[in-house]
């Protein structure tokens, strides 16, 4: 064992010397070389190298400042030349936020390590790229209900109040009201907090000026928030009937239908004029390696259904802003849908669908 060892130790240090002899023979041969050269050349190679540094260094610049670049240098005839592949950051539209003023929505939005007030949600659209935000609204269909911070578009929210109200005209013209307005971008409906369903006669004239206006009508689907709700109202397949009853509307599946994802990527795949945001999937702000680790079941099951669907043309990333860490929710997303889809699902399918512009 311990000649080996000598053996081993005397071959690495005969190869050290080779190298080196074989590195300095180089170094004499470019120098002779360069030596040989009139003042004009070796000024034009300086040149060449000085040029080639720049290239490099500002290419590794904007590799550091977008999100995908691509540095290829090589050399031909003693010249550097300097390719540089950059893609611009990925644009990002949030589809699916609320804007509360409660209390309870400091406590959310605390819990997903952020802080509830414009400030704050400016500051990290910044810092994460999010050029917009879609509010579903809850503020009911008064005139200055439609009123968000410049960043922001909304649809305008139905609650039960909307289907209470004694005069039924006087609300439908208040909803065409938001609907003539650039920053209204559609309608939202909360069937299982409304107990009404999506096909409900109720909602006849409110899809016919969603379509007149041709702006889409999002609908809550999934999992409620509060206990007082009623799920078989805001099961996916609901909405199923709904979509082949009114093909010119275009409708959204908020939340994917979470948990029934196997019956929201059947509605999907079957009416092409139904999208579906993929908000409401994470909540909090969890330990991501951990949720990786312990929850890929859940994961593999979402990743699964979308594949099946294969509509990425009509799916929008959103997070349910307060309930939510937002970067969390960017690289949750992204374990979901394929590179290659990242810029539609990220920002192209949401201004399409939703017609933004900030």
């Amino acid at each position: 064992m311990f000649s080996k060892n000598r053996k081993t130790k005397a071959n690495v240090l005969c190869f050290g010397r080779q190298f080196f002899t074989a590195s300095m023979l180089t170094v004499n041969m470019y120098a002779k070389i360069i030596y040989d050269m009139s003042y004009m050349k070796r000024l034009n190679l300086f040149l060449n190298v000085l040029a080639a540094i720049i290239c490099i260094l500002a290419a590794h610049v904007l590799i550091l400042t977008t999100e995908k670049t691509r540095l290829t240098y090589f050399g031909i005839n003693g010249y550097y030349i300097v390719l540089i592949f950059v893609r611009r950051k990925m644009e990002i539209i949030d589809a699916h936020i609320h804007w509360f003023t409660h209390e309870h929505a400091l406590d959310l939005a605390k819990r997903a390590g952020h802080e509830n007030n414009e400030v704050h949600l400016r500051s990290e659209y910044v810092r994460l790229g999010i050029e917009g935000a879609v509010v579903m609204g809850n503020r009911g269909l008064e005139p200055g209900a439609g009123e968000y911070p410049d960043i922001m578009r909304y649809c305008v929210g139905l609650d039960r109040f909307f289907s209470n109200m004694y005069d039924q005209k006087n609300a439908y013209d208040l909803l065409e009201a938001h609907l003539r307005s650039d920053t209204c971008v559609g309608v939202k409906l909360y069937p299982g907090y409304n107990f009404q369903y999506v096909y409900d006669e109720l909602y006849g004239t409110v899809y016919e000026l969603a379509a007149s206006y041709a702006k889409p009508v999002a609908v809550h689907t999934g999992a409620t928030a509060f206990s007082g709700a009623v799920l078989k109202y805001c099961h996916p397949l609901t909405l199923d009937e709904a979509a082949a009853k009114h093909p010119d509307v275009q409708f959204v599946m908020c939340h994917l239908g979470n948990p029934w994802i196997t019956d929201a990527a059947a509605v999907i795949s079957k009416n092409p004029n139904v999208s579906a945001d993929l908000s409401g999937l994470l909540e909090g702000k969890p330990d991501m390696p951990a949720l990786f680790s312990e929850q890929m079941g859940y994961i593999n099951h979402i990743r699964t259904w979308l594949s099946y669907m294969g509509a990425y043309d009509r799916l929008m990333f959103g997070t349910d802003w307060p309930l939510v860490n937002i970067e969390n929710c960017i690289e949750f997303v992204k374990r979901l849908v394929p590179e290659r889809h990242y810029e539609n699902v990220f920002a192209k399918n949401a201004r399409r669908i939703y017609g933004l512009v900030f």
